[in-house]
């Protein structure tokens, strides 16, 4: 599914000890696995690949862009666990920035490659947790929300899941840009589990409302994975449901937008996206709960009709 579909990406998660290869930041973005002891991996970032832009042709699955190209960037080690830190540089590498000699937080940085491809679309499929024993997340620290504006200043749409805890939204980090995308199941409601209080949803899975569901889905997304537990095994298909499948539904419509675009920016994606959501079914909670699933339902046909109407 990937063959031809990826280009150069970079390993930033900095911390030896969860990065689970290993050592620190390098070149390498391959996926080890984030299992550890008893807890087998999610091959969570092969599945969100999987959504946005598998090959498309006779054998498993297509992506929603299968034209686009995957640029895998490492944040997030063993457990799922990373830092701001890492996130704030991963964001402006994403976006085209040389980071030798950059300085964050008291780092200078060096050995960097410069990124040669630098990406339209940033899919955030992430959570952070709030504080230990609140609910209260912390503020967004600075340099994150100036990687997200650096980013944004390039004209890359950044989208980030709306997490999975059935509560108030909290974007990634707080920060302020980021497009919040929420779940829906085939129902066309909102998924059990989805945060609200987003900018749209998209198909995330939700196999309590299953009926009607293509055979052997049980209502949620099927894409590719892997069969190891805490090492590389064989690739495999397998099924999933979060805000984390949602949020790569929303990247590969807007990756096929900036394909027939690309000079376009992201205010000009937020209004073609305004323009082009479907409507909630009648009786659904996103239909009659205000601010549970945003402005309606993503679509790929009429995002593409809504972004040839406005930009001629």
């Amino acid at each position: 599914e990937f063959v031809g579909q990826l280009v150069d990406g970079y390993d930033f998660v900095s911390d030896a000890t969860k990065s689970g290869d290993g050592d620190g930041r390098d070149v390498d973005p391959t996926d080890p696995g984030d299992g550890v002891g008893a807890d087998t991996s999610s091959w969570h970032g092969t599945h969100v690949a999987g959504i946005i832009a598998a090959k498309s042709d006779s054998l498993g699955m297509t992506g929603i862009a299968p034209n686009a190209k995957i640029q895998p960037i490492r944040v997030l080690g063993v457990q799922g666990e990373g830092s701001s830190l890492d996130l704030a540089l991963a964001i402006r590498w994403a976006a085209g920035q040389d980071l030798n000699g950059f300085v964050i937080n008291g780092e200078t940085l060096s050995d960097i490659p410069v990124n040669k491809t630098p990406a339209k679309v940033i899919n955030m499929s992430m959570a952070f947790q709030p504080r230990a024993g609140t609910n209260d997340f912390a503020p967004c620290p600075y340099f994150v929300q100036a990687a997200v504006d650096y980013a944004q200043g390039k004209g890359v749409t950044l989208v980030a899941a709306a997490g999975n805890g059935d509560t108030a939204f909290n974007p990634v980090d707080n920060s302020r840009g980021p497009l919040s995308v929420g779940s829906v199941g085939y129902s066309g409601d909102v998924a059990f589990y989805s945060n609200y209080g987003v900018d749209l949803v998209a198909p995330g899975g939700d196999q309590r409302t299953a009926a009607g569901a293509p055979a052997g889905s049980s209502g949620m997304i099927y894409s590719t994975s892997n069969s190891g537990g805490t090492t590389i095994g064989e690739p495999i298909y397998r099924l999933e449901q979060g805000t984390s499948m949602a949020a790569p539904v929303a990247s590969g419509i807007i990756a096929l937008m900036y394909s027939l675009r690309p000079n376009i920016d992201v205010k000009i994606v937020w209004e073609a996206l305004k323009a082009s959501v479907r409507p909630f079914p009648a009786g659904s909670k996103c239909a009659s709960e205000a601010n549970r699933c945003g402005l309606g339902t993503m679509n790929a046909a009429t995002a593409l009709e809504a972004l040839i109407a406005i930009t001629g």
